[in-house]
């Protein structure tokens, strides 16, 4: 017999798939995980700029996160908008 029809299951399975439903849904936990990342970034960022010479986070710190907070808003418009 062959297992050519045969659903696959596994990890391995997801990352090499073809199948369009897979990929949508790899797209949409994908994104979602995006989501929540730049939303901790930002409320980080946020509470930094909330009062006067806040000791939240240093500047070391401060200037990498927004940096990956407009690499995620570039990547999340360049998604939504493509030219």
């Amino acid at each position: 017999m062959s297992s050519h029809g045969a659903a696959k299951t596994g990890i391995w399975s997801w990352i090499t798939t073809v199948d369009h439903k897979r990929i949508g849904i790899m797209h949409g936990v994908a994104a979602l995980l995006f989501l929540v990342v730049g939303g901790v970034e930002a409320l980080f960022m946020r509470t930094q700029l909330l009062v006067p010479n806040n000791d939240f986070i240093t500047a070391k710190t401060f200037y990498p996160l927004s940096f990956f907070v407009i690499l995620l808003l570039a990547h999340f418009f360049s998604t939504i908008f493509p030219v």
